[in-house]
């Protein structure tokens, strides 16, 4: 329980740390003050962040609650991961981009990715918890959660699934919220380019 309070809490921390606890300067190429960098941070970081997660929740159940036909399965499993990944990136790095564009500095566009990774991966994580718990019937069903529970040492299969889950969905915010960052930061380079590209024409 205390891990799923953690989980929980991520997004929230992550917003109030930006919004109370980092040190803004204005320098004398900035195009804004303090109060508007974390505005346009918070504003375009939770809203990739949420669209991306909107898009996770909406695919999860999927495979693991809405059964499919073989042959669109095989098709899905061999489109899923490039258009998920094309998705994610285009959504980080898009956080970046429009942040930089907005504030001129580089730092808030890694921010807004580090906020639009911890709500969209959040989210994914969120919807497999939800879906594991009250689809339980037909989660427990699963040969691989049959097989992991087997080997888990666990007396009752709905509390494995909720630990392992939001273990699993600790880790994924965690992650995402790195990938977030490193790819917000190329959004903004990107949005710098053009800046300066703009500025020499």
């Amino acid at each position: 329980m205390i891990l799923f309070l953690v989980f929980i809490s991520l997004p929230l921390l992550t917003i109030l740390l930006i919004r109370y606890g980092y040190p803004f300067t204005t320098g004398a190429f900035s195009r804004t003050n303090p109060s508007e960098e974390r505005t346009g941070i918070l504003k375009q970081g939770c809203k990739f962040g949420l669209l991306l997660g909107a898009f996770f929740m909406a695919l999860a159940p999927f495979g693991n609650v809405i059964p499919l036909p073989a042959a669109l399965e095989a098709l899905i499993d061999r489109l899923f991961a490039p258009v998920l990944l094309g998705i994610t990136v285009g959504a980080f790095v898009g956080a970046g981009f429009r942040t930089q564009r907005l504030t001129g500095h580089l730092r808030t566009a890694a921010l807004a990715g580090l906020i639009a990774g911890v709500i969209g991966f959040a989210l994914f994580g969120l919807s497999f918890i939800v879906i594991d718990m009250v689809f339980f019937d037909i989660v427990r069903r699963q040969p691989e959660k049959i097989l992991n529970f087997a080997n888990s040492g666990y007396q009752d299969m709905r509390a494995f699934l909720f630990d392992s889950t939001v273990r699993a969905a600790n880790v994924l915010t965690f992650v995402g919220g790195g990938v977030g960052a490193a790819l917000g930061t190329v959004g903004g380079l990107l949005g710098n380019r053009k800046s300066l590209q703009k500025r020499t024409t």
